[in-house]
């Protein structure tokens, strides 16, 4: 028998299920944040086990957030799954190492000693196995190849039996343990080739038949939402809106109570699946341990960071924990009918598509509890009625230049009064019984009205004019030694819209919102978001209106009188602003820097002669090395030394003088501009 029919035997008798209890999913509630909540329920009897087959990715979500109940008193058992190791590894901690077996003959060298079963040439024999040997056989054919072939030889009751390889039809080991092992490692064998999915074991204790249910948080597609938005007369407008869900998972969805939760809870990933060895530490044994000193800084750090590890503070909630109180309420509505993949969209105009979702709130999350079983099938979508009312709308034209300089766009104003939240998602605007356009919602609660725009208004034109304001001086003070000038600055904008419709037109003007400047014109804005003011302006039919808008800011200058050029503190003591004593203390204060100014030369200026003098006495000094010491030209370089000391001495006092007045006058006016409070 050849050893690929020896393996298909084995896996045969090892892929039997373990049980016949299944637990189908009854309950899906998905989450716009990528998650999603599956609770299975089913009856078990006795001390029965549930498998249950994911993906790999979705394991360690699985060991994350399954939770267990056996409602009928029993006990929840273990729950086995496959082991995230390398193949090579699980294969050869077996008895039996199959990686080294390719072939049946290498297998069986294995189980030198193993008690078998054989059956070949139609007969059969039992013993240990003595050996398998590889023997070379002619064909027997005239000009036949020389093969090699295996030959298995067996201690039977009545002496050794051998037997060709090729001829055995079936060899059945009878050492239990060996067997068994020989299962496990086909069985790892056979799993390892489906790195796609991995089976989940649940195993329950008790007595009788009983319900059971298993919940778990599974990543899933996010659920969409698209709305339609068909105009009617008097203000009104049909809002249709459709969930977008998709059934990602590897089972059919049937009958299922589905919810769609609209939040964001808290959910993340963590490797649990993956198996982890923590590091130990390597001793060596010595011969005189007493010799050398111990060493364990890298064992106490490495238990310092578990510790630390340990005691982190855990992250603030998990999606099962934030679900579990909703998900042990149970609908009330009553089903009327099953939803599938079969659910047609209508046309829009004329017909109304029953809404099958009713709203509640769950938490701090909202809800859409579909009210019929949804069924649909694995890896397909289905779209769902969740909104079909009369909602109230105001049509407008909305002109943001930031958007469209030269043309508004055509918008409405939506009031939510259908008592449910809308979830952010696309609306495609029908008006006059065709399209219009597409516009963006986003989350909008109960009562809360939102500006949405869908096409440009090619019938009116925009324009923005920005008329030059200067800042202007508003008030001035001294404090301190410091001049304190307040301004302010104008924003000022005037919106011309030209109507050239034959209907009039209320145009909602967009402005930037900036918190740092007070709307002075108009008093108030039709409204504020924190991005932007909101004006409404009428404009009659083929006419022109303009909205003015004035924004004012002050600010303060802080100009140190000190350091500050005189040119400019005479400029606020021309300022109208300004009153008559703070102009003044400027006054004084100028003609104060003036006289310091006037000292600082004249200590420049004696600084500089004395400087030439020393350099003239330096020069003399030279010529008189350079001339007879009893000459006349002698004579008269000393005599000009003399009067050269004589000038230094004179504008030294005199630079010590003008010094000290510098101090003085710089003391002065540093006293005057601390004693200085005007306004």
């Amino acid at each position: 028998m050849r050893w690929g029919a020896m393996l298909a035997m084995c896996l045969a008798c090892l892929c039997r299920p373990a049980s016949g209890a299944e637990l189908p999913t009854k309950r899906v509630m998905l989450f716009s944040s990528g998650v999603g909540y599956f609770e299975r329920s089913g009856a078990v009897s006795g001390a029965d086990s549930v498998a249950l087959r994911f993906r790999t990715e979705q394991i360690n979500d699985i060991l994350k957030s399954l939770l267990l109940e056996d409602l009928g008193g029993g006990k929840v058992g273990v729950v086995t799954y496959p082991a995230q190791e390398p193949l090579d590894r699980t294969l050869k901690s077996f008895a039996v190492d199959v990686t080294a077996a390719k072939t049946l003959g290498d297998l069986l060298r294995q189980l030198r000693g193993t008690e078998v079963e054989v059956l070949a040439a139609g007969e059969s024999f039992a013993g240990p196995i003595v050996s398998v040997e590889s023997q070379k056989q002619h064909t027997g054919e005239s000009g036949g190849m020389t093969v090699e072939i295996d030959v298995l030889t067996v201690l039977t009751d009545k002496g050794l039996r051998s037997a060709p390889l090729p001829e055995v039809r079936s060899l059945r080991v009878l050492d239990e343990r060996i067997d068994g092992e020989l299962r496990k490692a086909l069985a790892a064998l056979a799993g390892s080739r489906d790195t796609r999915t991995r089976t989940v074991v649940l195993n329950f204790t008790g007595e009788g038949e009983r319900q059971v249910r298993a919940g778990y948080v599974i990543e899933t597609p996010v659920w969409k939402t698209s709305y339609r938005l068909a105009m009617g007369d008097e203000g009104k407008a049909l809002l249709q809106g459709w969930a977008i869900v998709e059934n990602m998972t590897e089972e059919d969805w049937n009958g299922v109570e589905l919810s769609l939760v609209s939040g964001r809870p808290i959910s993340f990933v963590q490797d649990l699946y993956q198996p982890l060895y923590a590091p130990r530490p390597e001793v060596k044994p010595e011969l005189y341990a007493g010799l050398r000193p111990q060493e364990y800084g890298q064992a106490v750090e490495e238990f310092e960071g578990r510790t630390r590890l340990l005691m982190a503070p855990a992250p603030a909630a998990d999606a099962a924990r934030v679900l579990r109180k909703g998900l042990r309420e149970r609908m009330a509505a009553d089903a009327v009918g099953e939803v599938s993949l079969d659910v047609a969209m209508e046309a829009y105009a004329g017909v109304g598509v029953e809404q099958v979702a009713t709203a509640r709130e769950t938490g701090e999350l909202f809800a859409y509890n579909v009210g019929v079983p949804v069924s649909i099938e694995r890896h397909r979508s289905a779209m769902l009625p969740i909104v079909s009312q009369q909602v109230e709308v105001e049509k407008l034209s909305i002109y943001n230049p930031s958007v469209q300089a030269k043309h508004p766009l055509n918008g409405l104003m939506l009031t939510n009064n259908t008592g449910l939240n809308l979830m952010q998602g696309p609306v495609t605007v029908l008006d006059g019984g065709g399209y219009a356009g597409d516009a963006r919602l986003g989350d909008v609660s109960p009562g809360q009205k939102r500006l949405i725009s869908y096409a440009l208004d090619l019938k009116c034109l925009a324009e923005v004019q920005r008329p030059d304001r200067p800042e202007e001086v508003v008030g001035v003070r001294i404090a301190k030694g410091t001049l304190i000038v307040r301004r302010k600055y104008v924003d000022e904008r005037v919106y011309q819209i030209n109507n050239s419709d034959a209907k009039p037109r209320v145009v909602v003007v967009e402005q930037p919102f900036d918190s740092n400047w007070k709307l002075v014109a108009p008093e108030e804005p039709f409204e504020r978001t924190p991005e932007q003011y909101r004006f409404r302006l009428e404009v009659k039919a083929d006419s022109t209106a303009k909205l003015p808008v004035r924004l004012e800011r002050y600010g303060q200058e802080h100009i140190v009188l000190a350091d500050v050029e005189l040119d400019r503190i005479e400029l606020y003591i021309r300022s109208r602003e300004a009153s008559q004593q703070l102009k003044e203390a400027l006054q004084t204060v100028v003609n104060m820097r003036q006289q310091i100014t006037q000292t600082k030369h004249q200590v420049a200026d004696l600084e500089r002669q004395l400087a030439q003098l020393d350099k003239d006495q330096d020069r003399l000094r030279q010529n008189l090395r350079a001339v007879p010491s009893n000459s006349e030209l002698s004579a008269r370089y000393y005599q000009k030394m003399n009067e050269q000391e004589d000038q230094i001495e004179k504008l030294q006092k005199e630079l010590t003088a003008a010094r000290e007045q510098l101090r003085k006058q710089e003391a002065g006016l540093a006293a005057y501009l601390l004693s200085l409070d005007v306004e």
